[in-house]
């Protein structure tokens, strides 16, 4: 059997293993990660889940069947972050100097990995690294009607259709992975980035698609590229690649901008274990090559930000694009600005 890893391998591990379907598509392409059979199978062995199982049958398979009333305690719940975990060291506010070797640093990052491997700085799978892309491009971008299909179902949950939401905006286009699929669901996109690298590419995949309906804005200075208002605002596996104070920025700049009535659909990590940012350890850290950094913005100062702007809470999801949910809790925020 081929070693590499596939999507539908990766599908087939987690009905084998644990007897259950991926938690979401991310998932399916944090497990891409393994990039080989044998590491994903390692991953699945020592994963509490399917340690879980495995004590529990064993538990209870020499055990006699209980009597009608007696009840079976089902096996334990995957591993997630504690309710008991300590606070978070996070400074997020800064000032505005330092704001600008922040925004420095992230576009240049960003501009960097969009020359190097532009697939693989988005989804950061085996498969999508330079060498091996031109085998799966297709599914690359295939998987951003995914991303679509999940918002649409958001939409629908909270009694709204894409229709309600004709001025559409994709905070963090990538090279396009998920705007073609969104410029056939919504009839106005404004989509941006902060490296120009990818948004290059992200324009070309777009107009080879056959679509015409997006304006491109680069992410620069502090509007990061939101200058008008907007109906709806969504971003996936984006602000986590954000220091802690652009983060903040960022959705105070999208919720100002949102339109009364609007919706803002995003995800962002707001616990990981042992995270911690300093900003001046962050800066006096830095150095020229780049990396995928993942940060964290607590929940309450999402919700504080919210209130400020005027936004109601509508939901919030877990999510599992950041990483392992033992170490990392992650969320998706619907949120409404009030009307008037």
């Amino acid at each position: 059997m081929d070693g590499n890893l596939t999507p539908e391998t990766v599908r087939l591990a987690y009905r084998l293993f644990v007897g259950r379907d991926p938690e979401s598509e991310p998932m399916v392409q944090h497990a891409l990660s393994y990039g080989t059979i044998e590491r994903l199978r390692t991953a699945f062995f020592r994963s509490p889940e399917f340690r879980g199982i495995c004590q529990s049958e064993l538990r209870l398979a020499p055990t006699p069947a209980p009597p009608p009333q007696q009840a079976v305690a089902p096996p334990p719940l995957p591993a997630q972050v504690p309710l008991d975990a300590p606070p978070l060291d996070i400074e997020w506010r800064t000032d505005a100097a330092t704001t600008t070797a922040l925004l420095a640093h992230v576009r240049d990052t960003w501009t960097r990995l969009g020359n190097e491997q532009p697939h693989w700085s988005v989804l950061s799978a085996e498969q999508f690294r330079p060498d091996r892309i031109d085998a799966n491009e297709a599914a690359f971008f295939a998987s951003g009607g995914n991303d679509v299909a999940q918002l649409v179902a958001i939409l629908r949950r909270n009694g709204l259709e894409p229709a309600a939401f004709p001025r559409m905006f994709e905070f963090g286009c990538g090279i396009g992975r998920v705007t073609a699929h969104l410029a056939r669901t919504f009839r106005d996109v404004t989509v941006c980035d902060v490296s120009a690298s990818h948004m290059a590419m992200a324009r070309d995949k777009v107009y080879e698609s056959g679509v015409h309906n997006v304006a491109f804005k680069l992410a620069a200075s502090d509007e990061f590229g939101m200058a008008a208002p907007f109906d709806l605002w969504f971003s996936r596996i984006v602000l986590q690649h954000n220091p802690p104070p652009i983060i903040a920025m960022i959705l105070r700049r999208a919720f100002a901008l949102l339109a009364p009535g609007g919706l803002a659909v995003f995800q962002v990590p707001t616990y990981a274990a042992s995270y911690r940012f300093r900003i001046a350890d962050y800066l006096a850290g830095l150095d020229a090559e780049a990396r995928i950094e993942m940060h964290v913005l607590p929940q309450p100062v999402v919700f504080q930000l919210a209130r400020q702007a005027g936004c109601e809470i509508l939901e919030v999801l877990a999510d599992a694009s950041a990483g392992p949910v033992a170490q990392w809790n992650s969320s998706i925020f619907v949120l409404r600005k009030n009307p008037g």
